[in-house]
């Protein structure tokens, strides 16, 4: 899982556009198999919340990833780094 919350009162057009750049950021990863978003709506909060993106980030199965970098701690390691080079909020 992750989120992104973007300032109060940024569009969901906005949320929608770092949501496509997490998309692609995370794709590059060779361990990551979906990329599933949803603009404009919190999982913590369970409201809809136009300033904030849900995301659900599934993994390949476990054969598919051999090395340590693939397994779940290694793929956040390196999703966290690459997130935080966005600026538009905090993710």
């Amino acid at each position: 899982l992750a989120a992104a919350y973007l300032p109060d009162g940024a569009s969901v057009d906005r949320v929608n556009d770092v949501s496509m750049q997490m998309e692609k950021l995370a794709k590059e990863d060779p361990a990551i198999e979906n990329f599933i978003a949803f603009s404009g709506y919190s999982l913590l909060e369970m409201l809809s919340r136009t300033p904030v993106g849900a995301y659900f980030i599934n993994l390949k199965d476990w054969n598919q990833r051999k090395s340590k970098s693939e397994q779940a701690a290694g793929v956040l390691q390196t999703l966290n780094k690459k997130f935080s080079q966005l600026s538009q909020g905090q993710i």
